[in-house]
């Protein structure tokens, strides 16, 4: 999972211009979900199972997921001139 992070990082701050410092500052202020989901996780596994609370981290994994799947086409909206 280290390498995640500065290839979301990249590919979520690219093409922006001007706003690039606005959303690094947002991809960074996100590193607090690593700290709040752990614990969230581990509620969850100690109030229902082990089992339920790896559905947690499963969640997070699919929203990265969806962002991947839907990059290029993020990224071409991004790129059309005019915007």
């Amino acid at each position: 999972m280290s390498i995640m992070y500065p290839t979301h990082f990249a590919l979520a701050i690219r093409g922006l211009g001007e706003n690039t410092k606005l959303a690094s500052s947002w991809m960074v202020t996100a590193i607090i979900g690593g700290a709040i989901m752990p614990v969230l996780m581990g509620w969850i596994a100690d109030h229902y199972s082990m089992r339920v609370g790896f559905l947690m981290p499963m969640v997070c994994f699919a929203f990265v997921m969806a962002y991947g799947f839907n990059w290029r086409r993020l990224f071409n909206r991004d790129m059309e001139p005019g915007m």
